[in-house]
Formats: C-alpha cells, structure tokens, sequence
C-alpha cells in the first residue's frame, strides 16, 4: 500500500496506544473483580495478563525470573492453566493504587489475603508495608495511616502477624521511639483490637524513677511478648496519649510504685 504520511502515522500511533490503554483498563477491571471473589485468582489473572512480573525463584537455575514458567502455563489451555503468584512487590503496588474509583479493590479482601500466613502473602504484606511513611507519624496515627487502605480481618492470628509487621517497619523508621519492636507490637495490638484493656503503671523498684507498663488483656496476642514489663517512660507517654486523645481517658497521676488503673 501507499505509504503513509507523517499525519497517518501519527494519528495511528495514537489510536493504537488508546486501544492499548483501554485493553489495559478492561484487563484491571476484570482482574479487580476476580480479586474481590477471590484475591489468589485475581492475582494470576494479573501475572497472566502481563501486568506484573511473575514470582521470581533465583534459586531456580532454570528459570530465575519466572518467565519460562509463565510462558508454558499460557501455552496450556484456559481450564488447564496453574495459578500463578507474582512479584510481591508489584503485588504491594497494586493493592495500594486500586482501592479508590468505579471499579476498586475491596478493602477486606485486601486485609484477608494480607494475613494470610502462608510465606507468599507475608512477602506481599512486608512489601506492601515497607513502601508505606510512617516517620511522621506518632504510632497510633501511624496505625491510622497503615490501616487506610484495607481492613483487618476478624481472625487474632492474621491482626497478630500484620501488626507485627507494621511495629517492625514503623521501628525501621523511627530508631529510638522503642526500645523494640516488640514493645510497639503490644502497643499497636492493644490499640487496636476492641477487648477490655487493663493498664497499669508499676515502679519495678524503689530505686528506679521511671514507670513501666503491664498490659494484661483478656484476648492477648497470640505471640507473647517475652517480657510484659517494659522500663521505658516513652510507653507511658504513648498511652496517656493514645488513649486520651481516641477514647476520651486521662491517665492518672500517682506516686511511682502505686498502680493506676484504666479501664474502657
């Protein structure tokens, strides 16, 4: 055929990258559906649909990248095809950039696959933490802030592990806050879940001048801390903070040694 003008060219080159955002806007829409029924199918489709990388395995000398397996599990049939993963990171990106529009991700299926324990779904819910700021915020804020954009699941165990991992990544972010992650995992826990919470400041001897915090609960997290008394005045502060600010309480204030007692 004739050859085509510099016009032509430039007016197929643009109907041909919209019929491209478009296929690439029918293929969200279709995968966000499948992820509200079922997250594990809608995060193949992805995998499948070329929109993000599949799941890496560097140990596999074979097929480092996951590609070669992609490629044989397209070349199968659609009710032959595997289930495929991808790449936690680009999965993490995912979950984030969707949750707002027409067609959006629903925020507890987010939460519940999120949860999950299996290895994979804690790769996706490290990802998907560690691109999140928390460095301006003060640590129930910084729970707000987390839990934006997704709801937490019913299940302790699956609040237990991505409270954990959100205490770690806010530790990461705020050296110095807590002397532990562990010490802002039972913080960030009892903030959040909705049980009866007993607080109670004790001086663990008359020699030290500065109050340490029990938190005694009746629906503990299903990882006990190693040691439920913690030394740092900065976990007072937190909690005279937190809680007067969320739930209306003001800490008492008492001589070191005698217990106060707060209960909601």
């Amino acid at each position: 055929g004739a050859m085509q003008t510099p016009t032509e060219r430039s007016v197929a080159d643009a109907v041909s990258s919209f019929d491209k955002k478009q296929r690439i806007k029918r293929e969200l829409e279709e995968v966000i559906l499948q992820f509200n029924k079922k997250p594990k199918n809608g995060i193949s489709h992805l995998v499948y649909s070329g929109l993000i990388a599949p799941l890496a395995d560097p140990e596999n000398e074979t097929d480092p990248t996951g590609q070669k397996g992609l490629a044989e599990a397209r070349a199968k049939g659609p009710g032959d095809r595997p289930r495929l993963r991808g790449d936690p990171v680009s999965v993490a990106a995912f979950l984030h950039k969707y949750v707002e529009g027409k067609v959006a991700l629903d925020k507890s299926q987010i939460g519940d696959f999120m949860g999950e324990g299996d290895e994979y779904n804690v790769s996706v819910l490290a990802a998907y933490t560690k691109t999140m700021d928390f460095s301006k915020f003060q640590i129930d804020d910084g729970i707000r802030h987390f839990l934006k954009d997704f709801r937490l699941p019913g299940e302790a165990q699956k609040v237990d592990r991505m409270m954990e991992k959100f205490a770690q990544v806010y530790c990461d972010q705020n050296e110095g806050v807590f002397d532990s992650p562990e010490t802002a995992f039972v913080l960030s826990f009892s903030i959040i879940m909705p049980f009866p919470i007993y607080i109670s400041f004790f001086a663990i001897n008359s020699n030290y001048n500065a109050p340490c915090l029990m938190i005694v609960r009746s629906n503990p997290p299903a990882r006990q801390p190693t040691n439920c008394f913690y030394h740092q005045s900065i976990i007072f502060i937190f909690i005279e903070y937190c809680y007067s600010k969320s739930l209306g309480i003001v800490a008492g204030t008492e001589r070191i040694g005698t217990p106060i007692g707060l209960r909601y």
